[in-house]
């Protein structure tokens, strides 16, 4: 059986919902091995942006007399969206409610 999932990017809400798929669906991606291979596919291959996406830094306010910056589509900040953090509260539910379907805990997603 084949899926075709799209986003706009490809890269955010499409690597999540591959990803949670492919643990519902493979006994293999509910091991550790699988786990971290089910993410390096989904997420890292097809360019997730970590460093953008869970930026926990804050915007520092203009220095007085500067003109405060524009918004803008490449501001970093503009594009925090903890959309890992959702899917990885997403598996620990489903960890929660199928413990024994799983060979990790949710010591190993914390």
């Amino acid at each position: 059986t084949c899926v075709v999932l799209h986003c706009s990017h490809g890269w955010d809400r499409t690597a999540q919902v591959s990803c949670l798929a492919n643990v519902l669906l493979s006994e293999r991606a509910r091991t550790i091995e699988g786990l971290c291979q089910a993410i390096q596919l989904s997420w890292c291959s097809f360019g997730h942006k970590f460093s953008h996406r869970n930026a926990s830094r804050s915007c520092p306010a203009p220095a007085p007399g500067e003109p405060a910056s524009e918004p803008s589509h490449h501001n970093p900040s503009r594009e925090e969206s903890p959309i890992f953090l959702q899917f990885l509260d997403a598996l620990w539910q489903i960890l929660r409610q199928h413990p024994n379907l799983f060979e990790y805990t949710q010591s190993l997603l914390l």
